[in-house]
């Protein structure tokens, strides 16, 4: 089966497969869509195929690449490094990477809240050769080599090399490795079963990548490795399995009130310009946006090689959506399709279920 739908009334079985059917075709979707209201889970599908080659479809138990909304996940792992008492988000760089360029003036928070100053232009290292796998403490070393763009502190600037870095300091502070302390504290007490830090050793159960060449699908072909997007773009994961993760934020099951709150809480304006994150502050891990549809959502969106994935949650209504996509034809950021799905949430969901 690559559909769930917990409601099984007429209106969920008809109505609402029917409008979600219909959006998937028009806008080119392979992928997984869930949408959930007051934590039960109203409707989640697979469309479209995880592997042409064997035919396989896109099921609910089907790994994407979730690309930036790893940094959800880091940014939990360093909140409860701070509710155990093992880190202060004031404390420098410096205090981990004794040797990182102005790593004295660099802070958790500065990370966390991408106003660090650092660069996500790795293109500047020519030498880099991004195809190839590196480990962290390879990975680290090459950001050492990058100048800051601008003082720390000073402005908002979106670096994936930020989350790179605090994967290091969870490491380092933890004593475990970024992935089992992911798998100790969130993972498991969640119940992620399908969720994992993706470093080419899971093979069964995911999604390809395609692009589209010469009209036709093909496996896309990453110009660079995963494990350059450590920290900030390497974990894969299910769409139930993001909803239970959600549920665990938002439940503070994962973090106590003030964590959960301040990880929330709106530090600097991100200045974009596309939906669905248009008008949006960035919080600790978190993009916050306080009118979207007028209504307040937190979450997290981001793309990786041909995949795209988005999480977010509109706060007053108590509703979650997922949305994960394996095929570049489908724009992430189409106002079109957030539209749409805007109107079946808001004009046939919430009202129903009212």
């Amino acid at each position: 089966m690559n559909i769930e739908s917990i409601d099984q009334s007429k209106f969920v079985a008809e109505h609402l497969n029917s409008r979600m059917d219909t959006l998937a075709a028009n806008c080119n979707f392979s992928g997984t869509i869930l949408l959930a209201h007051q934590g039960a889970v109203l409707f989640n599908k697979g469309y479209g195929y995880a592997n042409l080659g064997t035919g396989e479809l896109n099921q609910l138990n089907t790994a994407f690449r979730i690309a930036s909304i790893t940094k959800i996940f880091t940014s939990v792992a360093i909140l409860k490094l701070l509710e155990q008492g093992h880190l202060q988000l004031n404390n420098k760089l410096s205090l981990y990477l004794s040797d990182f360029p102005r790593g004295d003036e660099i802070t958790i928070h500065h990370l966390s809240s991408m106003t660090s100053g650092i660069t996500n232009r790795m293109e500047r290292i020519p030498f880099a050769d991004q195809t190839k796998p590196i480990n962290l403490t390879q990975l680290v070393n090459i950001i050492k080599q990058l100048k800051l763009e601008y003082e720390p502190g000073a402005k908002f600037n979106y670096s994936n090399l930020n989350y790179t870095i605090l994967a290091c300091i969870i490491e380092k502070v933890s004593g475990m490795s970024y992935a089992e302390f992911l798998h100790k504290y969130i993972f498991d007490p969640l119940g992620m079963r399908n969720s994992y830090v993706d470093d080419g050793s899971i093979k069964i159960n995911q999604a390809i990548g395609y692009t589209l060449e010469l009209g036709q699908l093909s496996p896309f072909k990453s110009p660079y490795d995963l494990s350059w997007a450590f920290g900030s773009g390497n974990i894969r994961s299910t769409s139930r399995d993001l909803f239970l993760f959600n549920n665990g934020l938002h439940n503070k099951i994962l973090l106590n009130d003030e964590l959960w709150n301040l990880m929330q809480t709106p530090i600097v304006q991100t200045g974009w310009d596309y939906w669905p994150q248009k008008g949006s502050s960035y919080g600790y891990g978190l993009v916050v946006n306080p009118n979207y549809n007028n209504e307040l959502t937190l979450g997290h969106g981001g793309g990786i090689g041909s995949f795209s994935a988005y999480l977010f949650h509109f706060l007053s209504k108590n509703l979650n959506i997922v949305v994960l996509s394996n095929n570049d034809i489908f724009d992430l950021r189409s106002q079109e399709f957030f539209t749409n799905l805007e109107a079946i949430i808001f004009g046939e969901i919430l009202d129903t279920q009212q």
